[in-house]
């Protein structure tokens, strides 16, 4: 319930930062058809409409690469990251995702400093400050950092995850005089078709799926032999 409750939090918090990067490409949009109108059909132009067309752009770029693009949607290139297997592509996430949360944690007490001190400064026709013009930076460089240091510490637990899950599968187990399923398993002769890939915490559910049929894979009866010894 807690959980469901979270996920529609953040679902109505990604639908506002889309409604956001909307008005704010459309107060562009409106902004730069009154610049061309006033230049070109009354030429009367005016100043005020290029100081909001480059705040909205700048804004709109660095609010939708923090809040609307996922990690799919970002321009990569990936030609070696295709090639090589799972493993090393997670190797490579990992890598990544520290020196970028090393980097923008460097750079981000200088960003705030700069931001701070334009402060002094105003646009010229609207007297906008500009440290409120580009704020959005800052918040930019939260909310990266914020999102590989989530996207590292997914990697981390799935791969704590992976490393209990084969732990608990090869533990040393002893049966028959064999340390361990696999080398019991290794002394049979199995067709291919006839051994299912089956983790050592699921054998009654494949004993289950395999009711119907006159015999058991040879890691059945071996776990049977294990219970009764």
């Amino acid at each position: 319930m807690e959980r469901a409750r979270l996920v529609r939090g953040a679902r109505w918090l990604e639908r506002r930062a889309n409604d956001i990067a909307v008005a704010l490409m459309g107060l562009m949009f409106v902004s730069f058809l009154l610049q061309i109108a006033f230049r070109y059909l009354l030429n009367q132009p005016l100043g005020w409409t290029e100081e909001v067309t480059v705040l909205c752009w700048v804004w709109v770029v660095l609010w939708c690469a923090a809040f609307v693009l996922s990690n799919n949607d970002e321009i990569r290139f990936d030609i070696v990251y295709t090639l090589v297997p799972p493993p090393v592509r997670r190797m490579f996430t990992a890598v990544s995702s520290i020196a970028f949360v090393v980097l923008l944690l460097l750079s981000l007490p200088a960003s705030w400093n700069y931001v701070a001190f334009m402060k002094r400064e105003h646009t010229a026709y609207l007297h906008l400050r500009l440290d409120a013009m580009y704020s959005i930076y800052v918040i930019f460089l939260v909310a990266i950092i914020a999102r590989y240091v989530w996207l590292l510490s997914r990697l981390l637990l799935r791969v704590l995850r992976l490393v209990r899950l084969l732990s608990h599968e090869t533990a040393p187990l002893s049966c028959a005089g064999h340390q361990s399923p696999e080398q019991f398993l290794l002394s049979f002769h199995v067709p291919r078709r006839s051994l299912s890939v089956v983790p050592i915490h699921g054998f009654e559910k494949h004993r289950e799926r395999h009711r119907n049929r006159t015999h058991l894979p040879p890691f059945v009866s071996w776990r049977n032999r294990c219970r009764t010894s």
